[in-house]
């Protein structure tokens, strides 16, 4: 049956008229509002009324309108959002949702948001396509731009990972598989082309990878022997270095020749060659003979060949002037303050281990001669003509007991005579202080005596001191050497 236009009308005017008639029978709002409560204690109704009282709606319309309103705002919406759009109170909201969670897994409860799968698969097509165009995220970058909870992301999205989101994740970092991939075979041209030590964190800093995911890296590459080179130093730390092989070998020809040459090796140039500890790695590149004769300076390592010019340099001045300034006889290298004392020690050292050999004096000694006193008397002269060096702290002179004989041999003379000048003068001041003095006269006091048994009592008179006879004084006499 075809419907036209003018049945279209009718119903419409039909419509119309029955909604301008008036009822019959009306019921006052208090009526409504009694029979509704009949209805809800006999539990014929199950219904939910609004915050403010003036209207009610069904529990299941109330599933439905969250439901809406969740899907309405993009797949995302609070609890507390729900319950003042809806005006109902929190208590309802929260049952609601817990029936809704339990009917469809197509929502889910995360940090008192309720959240639509479709939402969840929105955003890791999103993160793919990001993903997709840069190799690498950071997480926490993407929770700002994308205004997300923590929760939510940890908790909805990178769980995803490995199954709707094609990638791995390490830390914060998300790469993808392509990325990785990219990376290894960067990174094994780098370590390839390199000739000299490299910090490790360099190269991870430059790859833009976390520690764990380049180390993983690393290792595979070494498994397959695809690194020309080892790693010196701990991983947990940024003092592991990358060593070249060509590096290694490299800075032992150029050690082997500076000793061959030179006779020495600075040891700030071992600092640039990136050599940590010198003892051992000379222990390593040297012969062992050659290794153990070795000199360390602060400044510098020579050997003993160079050693020995240098010592036989400073006896020869020895030998002559009885001492000697050890600074003239060293090399630019070892000049230093350091280098001299060094230098100083090491002579000193050697100068008595020269001596360290014993004697039997009264073997060597005539028989007119062989007493005690004479043998003691041979010991100390033997003593005072040592060669054994001395030095001044401080100083970079070494001297010998026989300079100190000269020295004194030659002032020798000047003592005597200002001692002989301080003396006379001395004992002219003395004469001087006497004759100013003057004469203190004596008083005698006489005393009468008391009478005794058998007579009369003298006076006791007292006795004059008597004093040295004139000219007879005593001086002492004290020499002065300054």
């Amino acid at each position: 049956m075809t419907t036209t236009w003018a049945d279209i009308q009718r119903l419409a005017a039909d419509l119309q008229r029955v909604q301008l008639a008036e009822g019959t029978k009306k019921l006052s709002e208090r009526n409504c509002v009694e029979v509704v409560s009949m209805l809800m204690a006999s539990k014929a109704i199950d219904i939910v009324f609004t915050s403010d009282g003036h209207a009610y709606l069904t529990k299941k319309h109330l599933l439905t309108e969250i439901k809406n309103e969740c899907i309405g705002r993009g797949g995302r919406v609070s609890l507390s959002d729900l319950a003042h759009t809806l005006n109902v109170d929190y208590e309802h909201i929260e049952n609601s949702v817990a029936v809704i969670l339990k009917q469809s897994s197509s929502f889910v409860l995360c940090n008192a948001e309720l959240i639509a799968r479709d939402y969840v698969d929105s955003l890791c097509v999103e993160l793919n396509e990001r993903l997709s165009e840069t190799g690498v995220l950071s997480a926490s970058q993407l929770i700002k731009t994308w205004d997300l909870p923590s929760e939510i992301f940890y908790g909805l999205v990178l769980t995803e990972i490995g199954n709707k989101v094609e990638a791995m994740m390490d830390g914060d970092m998300i790469y993808t598989s392509a990325y990785l991939n990219a990376q290894r075979n960067l990174l094994k041209a780098i370590l390839n082309s390199l000739t000299k030590v490299t910090p490790m964190a360099k190269l991870s800093a430059h790859l833009n990878l976390s520690p764990s995911i380049f180390w993983s890296i690393y290792d595979d590459l070494a498994a397959s022997n695809e690194v020309p080179g080892t790693v010196i130093g701990g991983r947990s730390s940024n003092l592991a270095y990358y060593v070249p092989n060509l590096h290694g070998m490299l800075v032992k020809s150029f050690v082997l020749k500076s000793f061959e040459q030179q006779k020495m090796i600075e040891t700030s140039v071992l600092k640039k060659l990136s050599v940590a500890d010198a003892n051992v790695y000379l222990k390593d590149v040297l012969p062992k003979s050659e290794f153990t004769s070795l000199i360390f300076f602060p400044s510098a390592i020579i050997s003993k060949k160079l050693w020995e010019e240098i010592e036989a340099a400073i006896k020869n001045e020895m030998e002559k002037m009885c001492y000697c300034d050890v600074s003239l006889h060293m090399p630019a290298a070892i000049s230093s303050v350091q280098d001299v004392e060094k230098a100083i020690s090491i002579c000193v050292r050697s100068s008595k281990m020269e001596k360290m050999c014993y004697c039997d004096v009264s073997l060597h000694m005539p028989a007119a001669i062989s007493s005690d006193q004479d043998v003691e008397k041979a010991i100390s002269i033997c003593v005072k003509s040592s060669k054994e060096w001395m030095s001044a702290s401080g100083q970079p002179f070494l001297y010998n007991a026989q300079l100190l004989t000269n020295a004194l041999k030659a002032v020798d003379g000047l003592i005597n005579d200002r001692a002989e000048k301080e003396a006379a003068i001395w004992g002219k001041q003395q004469r001087n202080a006497k004759k100013e003095e003057k004469p203190q006269e004596d008083d005698w006091a006489t005393g009468k005596g008391r009478k005794g048994r058998g007579g009369k009592g003298k006076g006791n008179k007292q006795t004059p001191k008597e004093e040295p006879p004139c000219g007879e004084h005593t001086y002492d006499v004290y020499l002065c050497t300054s």
